[in-house]
């Protein structure tokens, strides 16, 4: 596996070592023409014995960064709390990338935080039962994946997933908002999206 190529942005994965999450979207947002994503939801916090609601990181110390490359390496090397999340290609360590269409899916449904998400990492569903469909209007409108049935839960669910990283079910989707499309077309969109 090569190296991104320099000129085309993408998704990066990056790990946040400082649990100031504000710290990082602050520094973040003052980045110019920085494209970045903090996936929250809301949690419940105990403050010396008062109960605060607050958004919070759903995945503590990750942070997704759009840009080129070289931009993404050179601002993990100014700021001493970030560094790429990698994996093994088998020979080396290489940075996680994310594809524009897994997380343009991802954040049509994460950024409705306030909504009944739930959260799965990959490994606990099976992905491979699914219908894949398209959301055509309401909330989480032009959002892709698939509907799975989730244990515990009474109807099928929309899951988007990033492999590796999590999977995330919507709550209830009404019908009339569902596009059932082929396997064929899913893949054959998301591969445009691509180059």
């Amino acid at each position: 596996m090569q190296l991104p190529e320099p000129e085309k942005p993408s998704w990066f994965v990056l790990n946040s070592y400082t649990r100031n999450e504000h710290k990082v979207e602050d520094y973040l947002s003052q980045v110019e023409n920085l494209q970045f994503f903090i996936p929250k939801r809301y949690a419940l916090r105990n403050y010396y014995g008062r109960v605060k609601r607050e958004l919070v990181p759903l995945i503590p110390g990750m942070v997704f960064v759009r840009d080129v490359y070289d931009k993404v390496q050179q601002l993990q090397k100014d700021v001493s709390f970030l560094g790429f999340a990698t994996f093994s290609d088998g020979v080396r360590r290489m940075p996680m990338k994310v594809p524009d269409y897994q997380m343009d899916n991802f954040i049509r449904v994460v950024q409705h935080f306030e909504e009944n998400l739930t959260y799965f990492r990959p490994d606990e569903l099976q992905l491979n039962k699914g219908t894949y469909v398209k959301i055509i209007g309401g909330k989480f409108d032009g959002a892709k994946g698939e509907l799975l049935k989730i244990k515990g839960k009474r109807s099928k669910r929309l899951v988007v997933c990033i492999p590796q990283i999590m999977a995330v079910a919507a709550t209830h989707i009404e019908p009339e908002f569902i596009r059932v499309i082929s396997e064929e077309e899913f893949l054959k969109d998301e591969e445009l999206k691509i180059e």
